[in-house]
């Protein structure tokens, strides 16, 4: 039997945080279409039957010591009093250490001293992410570049699991589904002419193709951005 008056209180909740919360929270919309002749591909190619062993098994390619195990039950209790879920993906302190992941270390020292803290579980890249009070940590394997299809597969499924609301990268990973904040840090490989070919960049246009949302860290890469992808909001 389904308990109408906990159901309301849930959908109450959720309305109030997108209220507050408005500004980095839509549905996505498919970019895809409108930058075709800019499109890169990305390769999906996973059996089904690891997604479906990663849903059931809560593993998601890392070997869980017991405790860890335990955590991740305690995660999934904890989400279901804290909806709407946030997953933010630490990605960042595993692949560079320097300005980004500087700015993203700040964010979430913010996020973990307000109440919006309480919403967020961000994805530990092979326990490279910085622990902070008030956040919750569900550890995932190294992201690797040549297997960026099966990580977003991966993500989509913990994202699932977790009924989240909304994803947010530190940088360029994607789920398939949720509705993705990004946060672009500068255009200076696109404004240089760089090789955009190289998988970095290819993961930074489709995540831009991705999201719903976008942050700027200033009103040049805004600028830059709106340049090079004219069709975005």
């Amino acid at each position: 039997m389904i308990d109408s008056t906990s159901s309301e209180n849930e959908q109450e909740n959720v309305q109030k945080f997108q209220e507050k919360y408005l500004y980095i929270i839509g549905q996505r919309t498919d970019k895809l279409e409108q930058q075709k002749n800019n499109q890169v591909c990305k390769t999906y190619q996973v059996q089904l039957g690891d997604i479906t062993d990663l849903e059931v098994n809560h593993d998601l390619g890392v070997p869980f010591i017991e405790d860890e195990r335990e955590n991740l039950q305690l995660i999934q209790s904890l989400s279901e009093q804290s909806k709407p879920i946030i997953v933010i993906d630490g990605v960042i302190f595993q692949i560079n250490q320097g300005g980004i992941a500087r700015v993203w270390y700040s964010i979430l020292q913010e996020w973990s001293n307000s109440e919006f803290g309480q919403h967020i579980i961000i994805l530990d890249r092979n326990q490279t992410a910085p622990r902070l009070k008030n956040l919750k940590y569900w550890l995932l394997e190294a992201y690797d570049y040549n297997h960026s299809g099966k990580d977003t597969r991966k993500i989509q499924a913990i994202c699932d699991q977790l009924q989240a609301s909304l994803f947010i990268s530190t940088y360029y990973t994607t789920p398939l589904f949720t509705p993705a904040v990004l946060m672009v840090h500068d255009m200076i490989p696109e404004v240089l002419q760089a090789d955009l070919n190289q998988p970095e960049w290819q993961e930074k246009h489709y995540a831009i193709l991705y999201a719903s949302r976008y942050i700027t860290i200033s009103a040049n890469t805004a600028r830059d951005l709106v340049e090079f992808y004219p069709h975005i909001t």
